[in-house]
C-alpha cells in the first residue's frame, strides 16, 4: 500500500508540475507580446517618468565575452536612456589584466545612457566574499551618485543581475509597469523577478549540464506559478528606498539570494512577496574548457545553492521572536 500511495503521489505531482509548467510558458510568452513601454505610457501617465531603472552587475572573474552580451542587453532595452543607469561592481581580488580590458569595453557605452557606475569592492570586516556583498557596495556608491544628480532612492527601481544575465529587451519596462500595477502601500513590500532561462550557451554544454539546466528552468516557471512563497533566485527587482529599509544584502551569508528573501520577510512581519512578471532571463548553462571541469563546477554551483540552509538559524530565531505575526503564515 505505501508503494502504491508513493505512486499516486509521484502520479498527482507530475502531472501538477506539467500543467503549471505549460501555464507559466504560455503567460512569458504571452508577456514577450506586449509594448510594456506603451503600457506604461498609457496605464500610468503621470508615474512612470519619475522612475529611473538601475541595473546593477556584480562581476568577480567572468570574461569580457561572457559580460558583453549583458552590457548589450541592458543597453538595448526599450526605456528611455537618459533614465536608465548601468553599475558595475568589480572585486578588488579580481584579475587587474581581465577588469581592464572589461572596463575599456564599458568606456564605449558611455553617454548612451544615463550613466555607468564602475566600483572596485573592497572586502569589510564581518563580509565574506560574494555577490551579496559587492552588490551592498554597489548600491551604495550608486546612493552617493544619485545624490549627486538630484535623484532620490524611492524613484530608482533596481534590477539586479548575475554577470551571464542577459535580458529581454522588454524587461525593465515590464518589471516596472508590474510594480506599478500594484497599490501603493504594497510596492514597498514587492521584489519582482523574470522567468530563468539557461540557454545562452545551451547547445555547447554537454547533455547532463542541459538537462540540469532544462530542470532548473522549468521548475522555477513552475514555482512561480503555483506558490505563493516563492524565494528570491539571483535576480530580483525592487524600488531602492525598500532595498535600503530592508538593510541590503546578508553581508557574511554566501547564499544571498534566499537570505534577502528571509530578511525581507520578517522586516515587512511576514508581509513580503516575490511577484513574477514573467519576461525571460537568458543565462549560461555551466560549461567549462574541459569536460571534467564542467562537471567539478556543476556540482560546486549546485553545493551552493544548497548553502540556503545556512539561513536555518535566522529563520528560527525571527520565527520565535516575531511574536506579533500571524501563526500560520509563518509556519
Amino acid at each position: 500500500y505505501l508503494i502504491i500511495l508513493a505512486d499516486v503521489y509521484w502520479l498527482f505531482s507530475s502531472l501538477k508540475y506539467t500543467v503549471t509548467i505549460f501555464i507559466g510558458y504560455h503567460r512569458m510568452e504571452q508577456a514577450k507580446k506586449v509594448n510594456w513601454l506603451e503600457k506604461l505610457k498609457t496605464d500610468f501617465p503621470n508615474e512612470w517618468g519619475n522612475y529611473y531603472h538601475l541595473v546593477v552587475l556584480p562581476t568577480y572573474q567572468e570574461p569580457l565575452e561572457v559580460l558583453t552580451p549583458a552590457f548589450k542587453a541592458v543597453l538595448n532595452s526599450i526605456y528611455p536612456k537618459d533614465k536608465l543607469f548601468l553599475a558595475v561592481g568589480f572585486e578588488a581580488w579580481a584579475n587587474p589584466d581581465n577588469v581592464k580590458l572589461i572596463k575599456k569595453e564599458l568606456e564605449k557605452y558611455q553617454g548612451k545612457i544615463g550613466g555607468i557606475f564602475i566600483t572596485n569592492h573592497e572586502l569589510q570586516p564581518g563580509e565574506v566574499k560574494g555577490p551579496g556583498t559587492n552588490r551592498n557596495w554597489i548600491i551604495r556608491n550608486a546612493i552617493s551618485e544619485f545624490g549627486k544628480k538630484g535623484i532620490k532612492p524611492d524613484e530608482v527601481f533596481v534590477t539586479t543581475l548575475d554577470a551571464d544575465f542577459v535580458i529581454h529587451h522588454q524587461f525593465l519596462a515590464g518589471a516596472l509597469h508590474k510594480y506599478l500595477s500594484l497599490p501603493e502601500d504594497l510596492r514597498p513590500k514587492r521584489s519582482f523577478t523574470g522567468v530563468f532561462l539557461f540557454n545562452n550557451n545551451y547547445w555547447q554544454a554537454p547533455t547532463p549540464m542541459r538537462v540540469i539546466a532544462s530542470g532548473t528552468s522549468f521548475w522555477q516557471l513552475s514555482e512561480m506559478v503555483i506558490s505563493d512563497k516563492y524565494i528570491n533566485y539571483s535576480s530580483l527587482s525592487m524600488n531602492l528606498a525598500s532595498l535600503l529599509d530592508v538593510g541590503l544584502w546578508i553581508p557574511n551569508k554566501v547564499n544571498d539570494d534566499s537570505g534577502f528573501y528571509w530578511k525581507a520577510y520578517y522586516y515587512f512581519k511576514g508581509d513580503y512577496k516575490v511577484i513574477p512578471h514573467f519576461l525571460p532571463i537568458s543565462a549560461d548553462a555551466v560549461l567549462d574548457v574541459t569536460l571534467f571541469k564542467t562537471f567539478q563546477n556543476q556540482y560546486l554551483q549546485l553545493k551552493r545553492w544548497a548553502y540556503g540552509v545556512e539561513h536555518i538559524p535566522f529563520i528560527f530565531r525571527q520565527y520565535f521572536g516575531s511574536k506579533d505575526m500571524n501563526f500560520w503564515d509563518k509556519t
